[in-house]
């Protein structure tokens, strides 16, 4: 995967993550950069600051969630903490709900903040986060399990599934085959950031 050995810096997300958002439509492009934009610096801000909201590192970050807003274009901004504008009870209230933006913003938000610890780690932060942690969990578990390889999904959530047989034979699947004699491609991202948006 992209993190092999969860050494990639998180500038190499970013900058994978930027790719992809270049091949979108105009509309849709503004909007998902602006979350990434807004992401990295909430991002680096926990990073700088963080410890001075709170002791507790989840809730560190469910602050910093707390603390976007839509501008009036529609696009999504980075506001500093303590959030003060009236939206910030929106994004504290439904930014880890439903809502397509506010639960785009915090899964992102999680991916890059996590992105190099066990993917243990980033999906157990999403549980204690609350909220509709089901629907973000989908989410940030696929682009995690895209983002490292197979043998580091955690095997003991994989045995709780009902449906842990056939998730084993699909990881399988998608496992690169080991043949010296043909180059494999390097990552599934890779393959999935050429693919072209219409």
């Amino acid at each position: 995967g992209l993190l092999r050995n969860q050494t990639a810096a998180r500038s190499d997300l970013l900058s994978f993550m930027r790719g992809i958002v270049s091949r979108m439509q105009l509309r849709g492009r503004r909007l998902v950069t602006s979350v990434i934009d807004a992401v990295e610096e909430k991002v680096a801000e926990v990073a700088e600051v963080g410890a001075a909201w709170a002791t507790d590192v989840v809730e560190r970050d469910d602050l910093a969630i707390r603390s976007f807003t839509l501008t009036k274009q529609g696009l999504v901004k980075s506001l500093p903490y303590p959030c003060k504008t009236a939206e910030c009870p929106y994004w504290g209230d439904h930014g880890k709900a439903s809502p397509m933006i506010p639960g785009l913003t915090a899964v992102l938000y999680l991916l890059l903040r996590y992105a190099k610890y066990p993917m243990e780690h980033a999906l157990a932060v999403n549980a204690i986060l609350g909220g509709d942690s089901a629907a973000r969990g989908v989410v940030l578990g696929m682009l995690l399990g895209a983002l490292h390889d197979p043998e580091a999904i955690p095997q003991k959530l994989l045995q709780q599934l009902n449906a842990a047989g056939k998730v084993q034979r699909l990881l399988k699947a998608v496992e690169p085959k080991k043949n010296p004699g043909r180059k494999v491609r390097r990552n599934r991202m890779q393959h999935l950031g050429s693919v072209r948006h219409s």
